[in-house]
């Protein structure tokens, strides 16, 4: 099972890496979206309430400079880019690095406990994104900023528009 599961994830990373880097950044957010929009339909089926707090009392001009422009680029300069290359200075071990990432990525977005998750899940996938962006040859941070920021756009789009 194993086996199969890391066929088909060389097969992924085949697949974005040999793309130009705007389809690996536009598949990289689609492919963002089914990953975690699971999580994300438990918030409403359970009735979650999952506020965050910082935020939320933010006028929309506000949440937008902040959330989509700011965020993403703090966030992808501490949690991917910098929590990954301590990781990788003391110990070179890549999966403890992306974990450390996710953690530190979840912890922070610690609101309650479906948030923890939630934003554990999109970590991994950041701090997995930083890899593959360093194997196609590109700069992880410009990536994942781009990255998260379209995800975090998504995410104010339905707050604000819809």
């Amino acid at each position: 099972m194993l086996k199969k599961i890391n066929e088909q994830v060389k097969k992924f990373e085949f697949f974005l890496v040999g793309r130009d880097n705007i389809t690996f950044i536009i598949f990289s957010f689609l492919i963002l979206l089914v990953i975690i929009t699971p999580i994300g339909m438990l918030k409403y089926i359970f009735d979650i309430t999952a506020t965050n707090s910082v935020m939320k009392d933010k006028n929309i001009f506000e949440s937008f400079i902040i959330g989509v422009i700011l965020v993403p680029l703090l966030e992808t300069l501490i949690f991917q880019i910098g929590v990954i290359k301590i990781s990788l200075y003391f110990n070179k071990n890549k999966t403890l690095a992306i974990l450390s990432s996710a953690l530190a990525f979840g912890l922070t977005h610690i609101f309650n406990a479906y948030y923890f998750v939630y934003a554990f899940g999109i970590g991994l996938y950041f701090a997995y994104l930083y890899f593959l962006s360093l194997k196609k040859g590109i700069k992880p941070f410009w990536s994942l900023s781009v990255v998260h920021a379209l995800f975090n756009l998504t995410v104010f789009c339905f707050k604000f528009v819809f």
